[in-house]
């Protein structure tokens, strides 16, 4: 996209959120309603040429005007709420309800979106703020938290607000999140269990909690209503399944292929059989074929770089994986990656008292949570012969279906050092009864 696309798709947007879009329309309308009447009434009512070329110029006045005022009258509706510096003193309680929004991550390989998560906020903040009996922190005041890697309670104390947005950053709340989300996710299917969107969203919250097998079952199931199904997402991510549970990887090269197909422009799925090769054991194709949504994800500091030093690490290529490390601390040195991405570097340079002082318990809680992050703390445990910590991990990993058995007996480096213990054979054959006899 070019830069003067890029600005008019801005503008247009900017259009649209201060509601000014609908109010030109309907002026418009209104206007070409009255003359139409008075067109039609002017026999009857003796309406002169004169009255309607006043009513063309008042039109014409009036237009900017439509413009102008919706765009004024939105901008200060958020400024009428209070700045962070007037709400806090020491004595002063917290109003029941009040929130502040605080920004939302870019997290896509695309700088464009930048802007469009600053709208999507101040989208949040306008409409929150017409409810009278609610208190809203402003804009500009919860812009500043943007980057700053406070955590939820500082952002609180802070602010003095009862509730805030963005609480998946604090992984205390993710199993109450994630049973909320399956519950909504039901609830979706009993009012429509024909909608193949409701079945995917589904799988996610099954998936995200740690119930593979379930989420397996509804992302079939959301194929099996709508086999033309038009979110990439969905393929890449059944593609993904069968990757990482060695199930079927002809079946996994389809559907990841045909998420390109379905979207073969952004950069997230054009790297998408990366995922395939890096279960196969293919290091130095994963790395080929991620180069692209590495550059981009270096190019906005995303976090999720993360996985570019992973994959080179994989690949032995240690100096670009600790390359990656520090441009991901330096620009994110609060994030919960970067913790991730220290204990990766020191467990790798077997440097076992820097990489345990990095493990905190926010940390482990996080990781907890998700597939990948899991088995790169078993990877790390394992190189540091903390073979308890590594199996308490490499544990969860299977359960989120990482159950490859030739990546995990064969192919991943990192964890030699407990291949050769009796309860990683147990483990193996554990997972090959369980998967072997799962149904897709």
């Amino acid at each position: 996209m070019s830069k003067n696309q890029n600005r008019l798709s801005q503008f247009w947007q900017e259009l649209k959120s201060r509601k000014v879009v609908p109010i030109f329309i309907a002026y418009l309308a209104a206007c070409f309603a009255v003359i139409e009447f008075l067109d039609i009434s002017s026999n009857r009512f003796a309406i002169s040429d004169s009255t309607f070329n006043l009513l063309y110029i008042l039109a014409a006045i009036g237009l900017p005007l439509a413009v102008i005022l919706p765009w004024y009258i939105n901008s200060k509706k958020q400024e009428i709420t209070p700045d962070v510096s007037s709400l806090k003193s020491e004595s002063s309680p917290i109003q029941e309800k009040s929130i502040i929004v605080l920004p939302f991550e870019n997290i896509s390989p695309d700088p464009d979106q930048e802007y469009f998560s600053d709208r999507l906020t101040e989208e949040i903040i306008t409409d929150l703020s017409h409810i009278h009996e609610l208190l809203v922190i402003s804009r500009n005041s919860a812009m500043t938290f943007k980057g700053s890697g406070k955590t939820t309670k500082e952002i609180v104390e802070k602010v003095n607000v009862r509730y805030v947005n963005n609480l998946m950053k604090d992984p205390n709340n993710y199993p109450e999140l994630l049973a909320k989300a399956n519950h909504f996710a039901e609830k979706a299917i009993q009012v429509n269990p024909t909608s193949a969107s409701t079945y995917y969203a589904q799988g996610l919250a099954f998936y995200q909690s740690c119930h593979p097998k379930e989420a397996f079952k509804s992302w079939k199931k959301a194929i099996a209503i709508e086999p033309t199904h038009s979110d990439p997402m969905l393929y890449l991510m059944l593609g993904f399944m069968y990757s990482a549970t060695g199930l079927d990887l002809i079946e996994a090269d389809k559907l990841l292929e045909k998420a390109k197909i379905v979207d073969p422009l952004t950069p997230l799925i054009k790297i998408c059989q990366g995922w395939r090769l890096l279960f196969q054991g293919k290091f130095q194709n994963v790395v080929e074929e991620f180069a692209e949504w590495q550059n981009s994800l270096e190019q906005i500091n995303s976090p999720f770089m993360i996985v570019g030093a992973w994959t080179h690490g994989l690949n032995q290529d240690f100096k670009e994986a600790f390359r990656i490390i520090e441009q991901l601390i330096s620009n994110n040195p609060k994030q919960i990656m970067s913790s991730l991405g220290q204990f990766m570097k020191y467990s790798w340079m077997k440097e076992k008292h820097k990489a345990l002082n990095t493990v905190s318990e926010v940390l482990e809680k996080a990781v907890w949570w998700d597939d990948a992050w899991s088995l790169i703390m078993a990877e790390g445990y394992a190189v540091l012969e903390e073979s308890d910590k590594a199996f308490h991990f490499l544990d969860r990993a299977i359960k989120y279906g990482i159950t490859n058995i030739p990546f995990l007996s064969e192919y991943d480096p990192f964890l030699e050092n407990i291949r050769g213990e009796e309860r990683f054979k147990k483990l193996m054959e554990r997972v090959k009864v369980e998967w072997e006899n799962f149904e897709v």
